[in-house]
C-alpha cells in the first residue's frame, strides 16, 4: 500500500524562519525512524521500554518484563507474566 495522496506527505521537512527572516530547512525525511517501513530494533524498543517501565519497576524487573514480553507466544496468559515480572 502507497500512502502519497492527499491529505498524506511523500516526506516530512522541518523548516524554521528566525526573526531576522533566516530559514532554516531540513533534510526530507521519507521514512522516521520507528515508522513501519523503518521500525526501531529490539535494542531501541528495549531502551525505550526499560526508561518507561523504570518509573514503576527497578531496572532488573523492568529487563525481565521486556524479555517475557519480546518474546511472548499467543498461548501465554499475560497474567502469569505481569505477575512474575511484578512480584519478583
Amino acid at each position: 500500500m502507497e500512502i502519497g495522496v492527499a491529505p498524506f506527505s511523500p516526506f516530512d521537512q522541518v523548516r524554521v524562519t528566525l526573526t531576522d527572516g533566516t530559514v532554516i530547512e531540513g533534510e526530507p525525511v521519507n521514512d522516521a525512524t520507528g515508522s513501519w517501513r523503518k521500525p526501531p530494533s529490539q535494542a531501541e524498543v528495549m531502551t525505550k521500554f526499560i526508561d518507561t517501565a523504570g518509573l514503576v519497576l527497578n531496572r532488573e524487573r523492568s529487563e525481565r518484563l521486556f524479555g517475557k514480553l519480546w518474546n511472548i507466544s499467543p498461548e501465554t496468559k499475560i497474567a502469569s507474566v505481569l505477575d512474575d515480572a511484578v512480584s519478583g
